[in-house]
């Protein structure tokens, strides 16, 4: 049985209440956000600018980069072919708006405290594993022993008939409620609380209570075959989304003057309840509730391959990234923090204006969302001869394409004509762009789809595909008898064969 209150430990009365019942700009940005040169908050465009170089030329897939300094936009990048209306997926940035729900679920009465163990929510499953002595604290802080994220994937949870008895029923660390062991299961018991004490699904919970009070409508989030939300990934919205969550916990949980989490939940979320170490330079420095500390100050949400929501009372700053970086080059937001923008924020107020400074950054962050075209190489004589000709694929293939075939009719652009092993008598027509701007596909099936391509010389071609937020690029290299794929970066190849003449 439940354990409710009517209450909850976050109902304080009188003076505990924290303070922040107003935006600090004095609005707020349900449908958009204002914006101001870095100048007049106290930044400088220079220091900015330095960052995109860098990033340029380092060459890291960094897809977006927003600043919110004293509530206004002073820096929204994107880079081609991600735009501010494009869904990003959030990976295990998912887990702090996990947590946030289940804040709301103590405020709203429906949960007494964090304290409340497992068989409160799970009698059975926790009874049958015995895990029902597991406070809801122990996974807020990743301390229940369950086995890390290299084990136990969330897209794993999505497959299982029954996640929640499943995850209860994995071995556990002996030093459970003491040990930091990063883990996707914690959330998704997380998850399945909230959505057993609202008697609603946690994404229907979500978007009434969390996401429609700021404006914002979830693309996607995934659910397990029990209908409970993947608790530890998943969850897709725009990066201006993800500035405005970060933006809720800036202002101590609420949204025009209403309080939409509960603030003792906010300070409680975003303080240090469990030392971590060896992650990486961006996570060594402690976890509160699904949230990591920052040693500048501070606290951030993070997410495989660069998604990052990070949220610095003391400057009044939200800085957003996201991303598809290599693993190795997971903690390079945190450098571009600790390097770049707080080197910037020199003032809590305006500064005075830099010209040269702001039309640097204007042109870097020009460059980002629209490439120059590229010079368009006369097409060899290959491409005249495998026009229209289609090559087969005779095993499974990491694109899932059973035949394909290439049309060349102009310089800055070709088609590929596909059948795809999930529907092969479908065929789909994507066009490429041959001059190093994306062409950009949307179908039911394929999703949104953003090909180039260019002739690296007389027999292959270089692709570059973007199904957002994963970028491959591959190499075909044409032969008499058909075509290798290579993907770069990898060990993978495969190849296709040509089809017999009609």
């Amino acid at each position: 049985m439940l354990r409710l209150s009517t209450v909850g430990f976050l109902s304080i009365v009188g003076t505990f209440i924290l303070i922040s019942c107003s935006s600090p700009a004095g609005y707020w940005p349900d449908a958009s956000w204002r914006s101001s040169p870095p100048e007049q908050q106290g930044i400088e465009s220079s220091r900015l600018a330095a960052m995109f170089e860098h990033v340029a030329q380092a060459g890291y897939d960094v897809h977006s980069v927003l600043i919110i300094r004293h509530g206004y936009l002073v820096t929204e990048a994107y880079a081609d072919p991600y735009t501010r209306d494009l869904p990003h997926d959030l990976f295990s940035c998912t887990k702090s708006v996990t947590g946030t729900l289940l804040g709301m679920t103590i405020g709203d009465g429906l949960v007494t405290n964090v304290g409340a163990h497992l068989d409160d929510f799970f009698a059975d499953e926790a009874k049958d594993a015995g895990a029902g002595e597991i406070p809801l604290e122990a996974l807020l802080t990743m301390s229940a022993g369950f086995p890390g994220i290299a084990v136990l994937r969330s897209a794993d949870l999505a497959q299982k008939d029954d996640a929640v008895r499943f995850v209860l029923g994995l071995p556990r660390s002996s030093e459970s409620n003491r040990s930091f062991i990063y883990s996707n299961a914690s959330p998704h018991l997380v998850s399945a609380a909230v959505k057993k004490v609202t008697g609603s699904d946690t994404l229907f919970y979500a978007q009434d209570r969390l996401f429609d009070p700021l404006g914002i409508r979830c693309n996607r989030w995934p659910a397990d075959k029990s209908g409970v939300q993947i608790g530890g990934s998943g969850l897709r919205l725009t990066p201006l989304d993800m500035a405005k969550l970060g933006y809720l916990y800036l202002t101590n949980g609420v949204w025009k003057g209403k309080q939409i989490v509960p603030a003792e939940w906010v300070k409680a979320a975003t303080r240090q309840h469990i030392p971590t170490s060896g992650m990486n330079e961006a996570e060594n420095h402690g976890y509160g509730y699904f949230w990591w500390m920052n040693d500048f100050g501070g606290f951030s949400a993070h997410g495989t391959g660069g998604q990052y929501i990070f949220v610095v009372p003391r400057l009044d700053l939200v800085v957003v990234f996201t991303g598809m970086l290599a693993e190795t080059d997971f903690p390079v937001p945190y450098r571009l923090m600790t390097d770049f923008v707080l080197p910037a924020v020199v003032s809590s107020r305006a500064i005075s204006p830099d010209p040269a400074g702001n039309k640097r950054l204007d042109a870097i962050m020009s460059r980002m969302e629209n490439p120059d075209v590229g010079a368009l190489a006369r097409l060899p004589p290959l491409a005249s001869r495998i026009s229209g000709r289609r090559f087969q694929f005779r095993e499974p293939n990491p694109v899932d394409v059973s035949s394909f075939a290439i049309e060349f009719g102009q310089e800055h652009e070709c088609n590929l004509n596909l059948s795809v092993t999930p529907a092969p008598n479908l065929n789909f027509s994507v066009p490429v762009g041959l001059d190093n701007r994306y062409r950009h596909t949307r179908d039911s099936m394929l999703g949104d789809l953003y090909v180039k391509g260019r002739w690296l010389d007389g027999d292959t071609m270089e692709f570059t595909l973007v199904r957002p937020p994963e970028r491959l690029l591959m190499h075909a290299s044409f032969d008499s008898e058909g075509v290798t794929f290579t993907i770069i970066g990898t060990a993978i190849r495969f190849r296709a064969y040509r089809a017999p003449a009609a």
